[in-house]
């Protein structure tokens, strides 16, 4: 189980405020650390992030389905409304 202390503060909040079938959607997840987090407590989870490496590192971290990880560069609208 990841354990994130500085993510856990905030998810009650999180929680409150997101639906938990709702996808979640970590904008700038590097390696993954908070994507991996947050999976464990929402159904669908997302972790985007410009660099290619980053996203290669974060997908070695999980050897399941959930969280996805997905390289996204958010300043092209196309690639932010395929998701």
């Amino acid at each position: 189980m990841q354990t994130n202390p500085e993510l856990a503060a905030f998810l009650p909040q999180l929680q409150t405020a997101f639906a938990k079938e709702m996808l979640l959607i970590d904008f700038g997840c590097g390696n993954g650390t908070q994507t991996l987090f947050s999976a464990q407590h929402f159904i669908q989870v997302m972790g985007v992030d410009v660099s290619s490496a980053a996203i290669a590192q974060a997908r070695t971290r999980t050897q399941t389905h959930q969280p996805t990880f997905q390289i996204l560069d958010a300043t092209c609208a196309e690639e932010a409304e395929a998701i």
